[in-house]
């Protein structure tokens, strides 16, 4: 389905409003298989919303130096994890090699090691979604949900999966054939070793709590020393 991907995407960005209606439906359509009317229409508008103003709306907290030497600023990601698990998904479709079918397994552990990696390379993290401590390793749970229905099997597009390479701008693609490069032909098992050896799990992993959050300046801290050549 996605043979010719760009290794540089032309991206066409849709406005705000545009991007959180059609993750809305994307989510309805897999909650609610019969059709997103099965919703009252006040409970999609609410979702709506929430999309909107939650994921896709940038905020920025600037703080002015003295003199007006520099600013301080922070940027909310402007992609969800599930936008992330759909390029991998697609990208693997073009890798002919033995090692790039993607479990549910592999995927969450990409996810973990592209928002790491991002948040050492840019200061901010890649999706907005945040990252748990499960007994597999790191988890981000709503993608987790989306892709259950395949077990432990290989993960596949629906026929009518909603899917632009256009949507992610070319900084992030390029960074994201990247990661692809770096741990796409790593099997899901040794993945899931992998991240076990790591700080931002280990610390975070209770066996007698669930759920429980890796923090985001853990995870900044770790794959930093991975950059700077000290993991």
């Amino acid at each position: 389905m996605w043979k010719h991907a760009p290794r540089k995407s032309n991206r066409n960005t849709a406005n705000t409003e545009d991007r959180a209606r059609m993750l809305a439906d994307d989510i309805f359509k897999h909650l609610y298989p019969t059709g997103k009317n099965t919703l009252p229409e006040m409970m999609r508008e609410i979702w709506h919303k929430w999309l909107t103003i939650g994921i896709y709306t940038r905020s920025a907290a600037v703080d002015n130096i003295a003199g007006g030497a520099g600013t301080y600023s922070e940027v909310m990601p402007m992609f969800d994890a599930l936008q992330i698990a759909k390029w991998f998904l697609a990208w693997a479709e073009t890798d002919e090699s033995d090692e790039a079918e993607i479990t549910n397994l592999k995927l969450q552990k990409l996810l973990y090691y592209a928002q790491g990696h991002y948040l050492a390379k840019n200061g901010t993290r890649l999706f907005v979604d945040e990252l748990q401590a499960w007994s597999h390793g790191p988890v981000v749970p709503l993608v987790y949900r989306y892709f259950k229905q395949f077990g432990s099997g290989p993960l596949k597009f629906a026929e009518d999966e909603e899917f632009s390479w256009a949507d992610i701008d070319d900084h992030t693609t390029q960074f994201l054939i990247d990661i692809w490069d770096t741990y796409g032909g790593i099997a899901a098992w040794k993945l899931r070793n992998m991240t076990h050896g790591e700080r931002p799990w280990a610390d975070a992993f209770d066996r007698d709590q669930r759920n429980v959050v890796i923090a985001t300046e853990a995870l900044k801290r770790h794959f930093e020393s991975l950059e700077n050549g000290k993991g």
